[in-house]
C-alpha cells in the first residue's frame, strides 16, 4: 500500500489561505482497530467508539451536508495507519513567526491559547495524541458521495497547528481508511 495524501487546512476561519499538508504512510502495518479505539483520546479527554462516531457524524453535518447511514460492521471494515506529513505555509505567509501572528491575530483568544500550550508541551516532547483523519473511501462506507482519497479532519487541529509552530517536531497524524 503506497498512498499519499493532500490536505488543505484553512489557517484560521476567518482567513483564506491554506497551509498544505502532505501526507505518506509512516508504516505499512495497519494500528490494530481495538487498539486504537480504547487509547486514541479525542481531544486529550474522550475515547470510545462512541466519540469516534460522533466526530464522523460532525463531518457529515458540517462538511458533507448528508446524513450519516451507520454501517453496523463498520469497526471490522476500517485499519487505522500512521503517516508522516510534511507542510507548505501559503504564499502570503513567509514563515513560522508569521503563522503565530496570523494565529494570534485570526483565531480565538481560547483557540489562541491551547494552540501555545501544546507547542509548549510538544517542545518538551510530551505525547500527545496525533491529529486524526477520515478518508474519503470510509466515509463513502457510511453514506457519503466523495473520491475514495478526500481526507477530512476528525480530531487535533490545535495539536497539528502547535506541531507546525514547532516546525514539524512530531509530524505524524493518523487515518482512518480500509
Amino acid at each position: 500500500m503506497n498512498k499519499k495524501y493532500t490536505f488543505l487546512k484553512p489557517i484560521t476561519k476567518s482567513n483564506n489561505d491554506f497551509i498544505q499538508l502532505d501526507f505518506i504512510l509512516a508504516i505499512e502495518e495497519p494500528i490494530s482497530t481495538n487498539e486504537f479505539i480504547n487509547t486514541y483520546k479525542i481531544s486529550n479527554f474522550w475515547k470510545g467508539k462512541f466519540f469516534i462516531k460522533k466526530l464522523k457524524k460532525r463531518v457529515f453535518k458540517y462538511k458533507l451536508n448528508h446524513p450519516m447511514q451507520w454501517n453496523i460492521n463498520f469497526w471490522g471494515l476500517i485499519k487505522v495507519y500512521k503517516l508522516k506529513y510534511t507542510y507548505t505555509l501559503p504564499e502570503s505567509i513567509q514563515n513560522l513567526d508569521e503563522l503565530y501572528l496570523e494565529l494570534s491575530r485570526g483565531d480565538t483568544k481560547k483557540r489562541f491559547d491551547d494552540i501555545k500550550k501544546y507547542r509548549e508541551l510538544i517542545k518538551k516532547d510530551i505525547n500527545l495524541n496525533y491529529p486524526l483523519f477520515i478518508s474519503g473511501k470510509v466515509l463513502n462506507l457510511l453514506g457519503a458521495d466523495i473520491h475514495d482519497n478526500d481526507i477530512y479532519f476528525l480530531d487535533g487541529t490545535r495539536r497539528l497547528l502547535a506541531n507546525i509552530l514547532n516546525d514539524n517536531k512530531n509530524n505524524k497524524a493518523l487515518i482512518i481508511d480500509t
